[in-house]
């Protein structure tokens, strides 16, 4: 009997390496869920083979192949079955991952070959939160710790909001957003503040809620649809600084003691003949003047208060002003005007009955009437045929319901366009322009020429169109074209100048047309004034645009900031009102690239045939500012 010998296999036997087909290309995978595909092995070899099947890539912790090994005949083919599950875990990110799937033969080790599919693994968006002290004691304010977990595949930004639905304590978070990475987690602070009690019988317990919503997904910049939410509950015991435990003895005391201080206080400033509150009042415009036109109109001119909301004009009736005298009478149809010499404005120095508070700001305007309300922005106002004599004007400033103290009062003296008669003849004698009694004009340069003067030009109209457009972070740009109609509420000066008989007598003006509201869009234009909005009031930037300029830029601004504006025009006449306020946001930080490592690396061992080329697993793929996600 002979024994057989056997050829040795890595001499006499060409090395034929498996032919490897996985039959699904592409996978989509939702974790804690599986993914069943197929692979198929072929011996391309002359003798028996008996092959490992092993999974490669990132993706191999999580890949399953059964069975595990397939014995195969030359030419013969065995199919086995690969299961994906990836677990519900932060350490997989989702993304792509390929994986790769390899026959190796257990005889001869370098004899293997391999193929792949890839792999999406779907996110998922899991968090927790807890509280670090859910219970305190304040006075005043306190801090409360919250951390946020995200237990997902994917970075997430979190939105932090806190509320009191009492309404009791004002709650506010630190940061209304966090970002994190997968298995990352943050402390942040919610502040709490309570108005302060000095002095009280008792704790009071407030309850809060700070709620943590998923918002969007910052691997794909997608919003989170119907995104789970978590709320921590917290509770604060507010205590007063002096805690005093008062019978009913004790309450009524203090009380009636309460109320003796409102009272004396409330005397106090009766006596000082003062308002019951100037706190917030915007400054009294300065420079108030009263001025009589060629046309016979009164032109009234100040300078802006700042922060004030609009100006409120009022008329002084020159009888009741202390140490003032009477003023002369219109005259009716036509006939001139009786001479009423002016008494003595000087003042008896035994009277000490009034105040005389017409020189200086003052919370009292004796005699006052309105006349009009202008808006903010406004330093000019026309009176239409005011009643001849002296007239006397004072302004506020207003912001809201709350009023500066009255100006300055400030006078005029308003011919009779009828003239005086100074013998009683009947007959008039002259105009006169200074009101001391006497004509010192003729009647017919100032009488029926009088109404016939062109009335004082109006001011132009406001810039229209404005809009403010981001340029960089730090710099935004208004755009604003030159009016060609009256905005809304404004209307154009009339062609031929109309004139109305007044309607109020003695000193007090007749407005018979408001004629702030009037603007000249053909008014050649010499400038515009542009306005920043600085809390509650206003200030000039330092861009001067010139006449033709329909742009301008404002540098030095804060990035991802909203800032508000307004313009006006300015002419040789004057200048326009203020536009409505127009607000613009600069443009925010470009985003840094996310180091967090991407999968997607070939799975292939060096050297083995793969379906194509892959990006490297060990570097990210940073994407250019503005690129769509995928």
């Amino acid at each position: 009997m002979t024994t057989p010998t056997f050829p040795d296999p890595s001499t006499d036997f060409p090395l034929m390496r498996p032919l490897v087909n996985v039959r699904e290309d592409h996978a989509r995978i939702t974790p804690g869920e599986a993914f069943r595909a197929h692979v198929d092995v072929r011996n391309a070899g002359t003798i028996v083979e008996t092959y490992d099947l092993i999974a490669l890539g990132p993706a191999a912790p999580w890949v399953e192949i059964e069975p595990s090994s397939l014995s195969l005949f030359p030419g013969e083919e065995g199919t086995a079955l690969v299961t994906m599950r990836p677990p519900l875990s932060p350490s997989v990110v989702a993304g792509e991952y390929v994986v790769g799937i390899q026959a190796m033969s257990q005889v001869r080790r370098e004899n293997a070959s391999s193929d792949e599919l890839l792999a999406s693994v779907a996110p998922f968006y899991r968090f927790i939160t807890s509280i670090g002290r859910n219970s305190f004691s304040i006075r005043t304010k306190a801090k409360l710790l919250v951390q946020v977990t995200n237990e997902g595949n994917s970075t997430v930004t979190y939105q932090i909001d806190a509320v009191d639905p009492e309404g009791y304590l004002t709650v506010k978070p630190e940061e209304p957003t966090v970002t994190l990475a997968p298995g990352e987690s943050r402390w942040s602070g919610v502040l709490v503040k309570a108005a302060p009690r000095i002095i009280g019988t008792s704790f009071d317990t407030r309850a809060f809620t700070a709620t943590i919503t998923p918002i969007r997904n910052a691997d794909t910049n997608m919003p989170i649809v119907d995104p789970d939410v978590s709320d921590a509950q917290g509770s604060v015991v507010h205590k007063p600084f002096i805690r005093v435990r008062l019978g009913f003895f004790g309450k009524f005391i203090l009380i009636i003691g309460l109320l003796a201080l409102i009272a004396v206080f409330l005397f106090s400033r009766f006596l000082a003949g003062t308002p019951a509150s100037t706190a917030g009042a915007p400054p009294v415009p300065a420079s108030f003047t009263a001025a009589t036109s060629s046309s016979g109109q009164v032109v009234l001119t100040w300078e802006q208060s700042p922060g004030a909301s609009n100006y409120t004009v009022y008329a002084v009736d020159a009888s009741e002003t202390p140490g003032s005298a009477s003023s002369p009478a219109t005259a009716a149809g036509g006939s001139a005007t009786p001479v009423v010499l002016k008494a003595s404005a000087s003042a008896s120095p035994s009277t000490n009955a009034e105040l005389d508070l017409t020189d200086r700001p003052s919370p009292i305007c004796a005699g006052c009437t309105e006349v009009a309300t202008v808006d903010a922005g406004t330093t000019r106002y026309l009176i239409d045929a005011p009643s001849p004599g002296e007239a006397c004007y004072r302004i506020a400033a207003k912001v809201d319901a709350i009023q500066s103290l009255y100006s300055p009062q400030s006078c005029t003296y308003v011919p009779d366009p009828n003239g005086v008669d100074v013998n009683g003849d009947g007959t008039s004698d002259g105009v006169d322009t200074n009101g001391d009694g006497t004509p010192d004009a003729p009647l017919a340069e100032t009488g029926a020429g009088a109404g016939a003067s062109e009335p004082t030009p109006p001011a132009p109209c406001p810039p229209s169109d404005t809009e403010v457009k981001a340029i960089s972070t730090t710099s935004l740009a208004i755009l604003w074209a030159t009016a060609t109609a009256p905005p809304r509420g404004m209307t154009a000066p009339p062609l031929t100048p109309e004139s109305s008989a007044s309607t109020r007598a003695g000193v007090k003006p007749s407005v018979d047309t408001v004629t702030s509201n009037v603007c000249d869009p053909a008014e050649p234009i010499t400038g515009w004034t542009i306005q920043r909005k600085i809390f509650t009031g206003w200030s000039d930037v330092a861009v001067e645009p010139k006449a033709a300029d329909t742009a301008a830029e404002v540098v030095d601004l804060s990035p991802a900031t909203k800032y508000c504006f307004r313009m006006r025009a300015t002419s040789a006449q004057g200048e326009s009102v203020y536009t409505k306020t127009f607000c613009g946001k600069t443009s925010a930080p470009a985003a840094s690239p996310d180091p967090t490592i991407t999968p997607g690396a070939s799975a292939a061992p060096s050297g083995s045939p793969s379906a194509g080329a892959t990006p490297d697993p060990t570097q990210s793929v940073v994407e250019p500012a503005g690129s769509a996600a995928p």
